[in-house]
């Protein structure tokens, strides 16, 4: 049941700065960005690696694949948060399943490190 609920706080939050994403930088840049996440190799690359080793990427993980997207390499905190959330989002839905051993805590600390890294460089959003 607690693990259920740290879940749920965790994808809470993820919403929560979609939303501000959305309400800040608009719709239609939010589907940019998510269609740059989901049809780039660097991520699947990432994430396949990450399913291959039964291993949860670490945050800088995310944002480190992010660099190496033409896309993200200028953008602003903002946006490199987003994109490492929709990632993040993205191995949640998929691997978190085949990786047993992770908790709801460790998945709130890849959340947290996504957007206290990113937040060295964030213009509007203040999460």
């Amino acid at each position: 049941m607690l693990k259920i609920v740290i879940m749920e706080t965790v994808n809470n939050r993820i919403e929560r700065f979609k939303s501000l994403y959305k309400t800040a930088f608009g719709v239609r840049k939010y589907e940019n960005v998510y269609q740059k996440i989901y049809n780039s190799n660097k991520i699947t690359k990432l994430l396949s690696s990450a399913a291959d080793k039964h291993l949860a990427p670490h945050s800088l993980d995310y944002l480190y694949a992010l660099n190496e997207i033409p896309y993200f390499i200028f953008s602003k905190g903002d946006t490199q948060a987003l994109g490492a959330i929709i990632a993040f989002e993205r191995w949640m839905r998929s691997e978190n399943n085949e990786v047993r051993h992770i908790t709801g805590i460790e998945l709130n600390q890849i959340l947290d490190g996504i957007i206290n890294e990113s937040s060295k460089s964030m213009l509007t959003i203040r999460v």
